[in-house]
Parts: structure tokens; C-alpha cells; sequence
């Protein structure tokens, strides 16, 4: 991408500047434009004392969320994907499609969305 950017010294990063983002329009039918990840524990437990205070608490690994958006590049590749690799976090993680959706419009591009997940511990699809 070539552009000029200004700023105050502020180290900051402009546009969808991801190697690996580039490669899922061949691997799922997307140029994607924006993407999410959100990381909350798989899983959480609190202990409590006979007041209802807690006063021990358990958070599991991080699993993910993902909502990613952008153009349709091929409509077949789209509607069969299940999941795709992507890098987050130092590490290659499989991320699970959940649901799908597709925008036309007279004015647009189509556009297209996903959302899914990510275990940490669900490393392949079967």
C-alpha cells in the first residue's frame, strides 16, 4: 500500500497492514476490510464466603471471538468455509465460522461478514 502518513511522532498504524489478513481471499473468498478479536477466559469460577463475597476466583485461557467484514471475492469459497488460520497473539490459531451474512446493495460492492470463535485447545478441524 502506498501512501503518505503524518503524525506527531505517534507510533501508529494505518489500514489493514497484515500479511496474513491479505491471504484469506484465497483461502476463504474475502478481502477482508475489518477485523475484530476479542479475548475473554474460556471459562470462570468464583469461591464465596458465607457473606456472598468472593474470596477466590479461576479464569481459564483465552478463547476468542472474531467479527470480520469485507468484499466478496468468491462466492463458492465463502459459503463452504468452516474455518481458517489465522495469527494472533505469537501464535497460529484456528478460528471457528460461526455465522455468515452477505449485504447487497445497487450503490456497493457486495459485502460480507463473519463471526466465530477460537478455543484454546481446538487446534484442527476433523
Amino acid at each position: 500500500m502506498a501512501f503518505t502518513q503524518f503524525s506527531n511522532g505517534s507510533p501508529l498504524t494505518f489500514g489493514f497492514d497484515d500479511a496474513n489478513a491479505s491471504s484469506l481471499a484465497s483461502t476463504i473468498g474475502m478481502r477482508p476490510q475489518t477485523l475484530s478479536i476479542s479475548a475473554t477466559p474460556e471459562f470462570e469460577a468464583e469461591g464465596k464466603n458465607e457473606d456472598g463475597e468472593t474470596i477466590s476466583y479461576v479464569r481459564g485461557a483465552d478463547k476468542y471471538a472474531f467479527d470480520m467484514s469485507g468484499y466478496l471475492e468468491n462466492e463458492t469459497l465463502f459459503a463452504s468455509v468452516r474455518s481458517f488460520t489465522f495469527h494472533v497473539d505469537g501464535s497460529d490459531r484456528l478460528f471457528i465460522v460461526g455465522s455468515r451474512k452477505t449485504d447487497k446493495s445497487s450503490q456497493d460492492f457486495q459485502k460480507i461478514s463473519i463471526q466465530g470463535v477460537c478455543f484454546p485447545n481446538v487446534t484442527e478441524q476433523d
